[in-house]
């Protein structure tokens, strides 16, 4: 892989609110030869879990309880495979198709699984990632050597927050690290017909849904960083840190129901799930596993006619 020139030296790119266009246009661009995380079939696998024996498609997003969720799920049904050094995001090993070749075999089934994700309070999950991939001691190596290479970070050093937050906002938002990401481009808000999207800081809901299914939850402690626990994070962050929070992950506290007011993490108001044709998934998933790019290009028009977007802005 070709390094890439860090963002920090780039031009900010255009971002429009409510850039509904741009977000699936996200999803059917062609694949980057030299960042993977502008890779769509990369994207995809990474973030949907099919649970092999529940009817649900949980929908990953980083720093949000997905470690607890993939443990939970995998403990409640096959719990004789689960061992302390298990893996929870591992697919091979875990209760997960791991394969989207199978999945889309099967790909009609899709429509009738139940489908969740869950936001999180932007301010408590940057911190989170800050502490849990740049700060702490023991820093996870792999995010940590990505993050270098993205944006030139010394591999000894840790930048501040601000610093961070400046690079992640001058990048392309479509190639941001998971753990950085908006959280509308992990969840594929837009893209998913959506039964349900819950908040970390209302548990006992998400508690509640993934008990109708016999799913008990099982906590995963490795990566907690106590961001969660924190009433108000004020008392965490510059103003500064605070102003370029809101300026990143401005279309998250719109969409998930956040408050700007960093002493209120509880949302305030409903996430905002958007009527979505369920047959936009089903293409994805072909998307992600075709090479041909006359098949590709036939698949990126089916999309954009399933989104009402005119072909020349899907690309």
């Amino acid at each position: 892989m070709q390094p890439v020139t860090p963002p920090c030296d780039m031009k900010s790119p255009d971002r429009p609110d409510g850039a509904y266009i741009k977000l699936i246009g996200s999803f059917v661009r062609e694949m980057s030869e030299f960042n993977r995380y502008g890779d769509i079939e990369f994207k995809i696998a990474q973030t949907l879990y099919f649970p092999k024996h529940y009817p649900l498609l949980f929908v990953s997003n980083a720093k949000v309880a997905c470690t607890t969720i993939k443990k939970s799920i995998w403990i409640s049904s096959s719990p004789e495979t689960f061992q302390e050094n298990s893996n929870p995001h591992d697919k091979v090993s875990g209760p997960f198709e791991n394969n989207l070749y199978t999945v889309k075999k099967n790909v009609e089934s899709v429509a009738s699984l139940t489908k969740f994700g869950i936001s999180r309070n932007p301010y408590t999950r940057f911190l989170s990632a800050y502490r849990d991939k740049i700060e702490r001691p023991k820093r996870d190596a792999h995010v940590w050597k990505i993050l270098c290479e993205r944006y030139g970070f010394d591999k000894g050093s840790r930048p501040s927050m601000d610093y961070v937050l400046e690079c992640v906002l001058d990048d392309n938002p479509l190639q941001v690290d998971q753990h950085f990401a908006l959280q509308k481009n992990n969840l594929s808000l837009g893209l998913i017909d959506y039964d349900f999207i819950g908040n970390l800081e209302n548990f006992d809901e998400i508690q509640r849904f993934l008990g109708d299914f016999g799913i008990g939850i099982s906590s995963h402690l490795k990566h907690s960083t106590g961001s969660g626990k924190l009433e108000g994070v004020s008392d965490f962050l510059g103003q500064k840190t605070i102003d370029l929070i809101q300026k990143v992950y401005s279309e998250d506290f719109a969409n998930f129901g956040y408050s700007l007011d960093p002493t209120k993490t509880a949302p305030v108001s409903s996430a905002t799930i958007h009527s979505v044709n369920e047959s936009i998934l089903k293409n994805l998933i072909d998307l992600a596993t075709t090479r041909d790019p006359n098949e590709r290009a036939s698949i990126q028009g089916k999309i954009s006619e399933l989104m009402e977007i005119p072909p020349n802005n899907a690309a």
